[in-house]
């Protein structure tokens, strides 16, 4: 089961879901990233669901018009039935 949506906020916030319904967010997070070494920190602060497994540690690239985060995990969706892997790929 795959995330939605993924925003980032010049604000220094993400919001992670999982079934985007109207205003609705799983989790919304910190972030702080190093444009540079492409290290990108996600750190959880709140949520409607925010889940245990959140390896918010990793780095990011962008590919053509995708985002890819690679050695980190923004957790298990509720009720998720697969073990958590260690990356993700959104694309716009």
């Amino acid at each position: 089961m795959a995330i939605q949506e993924l925003w980032f906020r010049a604000s220094g916030e993400v919001q992670v879901t999982w079934f985007p319904f109207e205003i609705y967010f799983d989790y919304w997070s910190d972030y702080t990233y190093d444009l540079q070494t492409g290290d990108l920190t996600i750190t959880p602060t709140g949520g409607n669901y925010v889940p245990d497994d959140v390896e918010g540690a990793g780095t990011f690239k962008i590919e053509g018009n995708q985002l890819v985060l690679e050695d980190m995990w923004l957790g298990s969706p509720q009720n998720g039935m697969t073990p958590a892997n260690c990356g993700h790929r959104f694309e716009r």
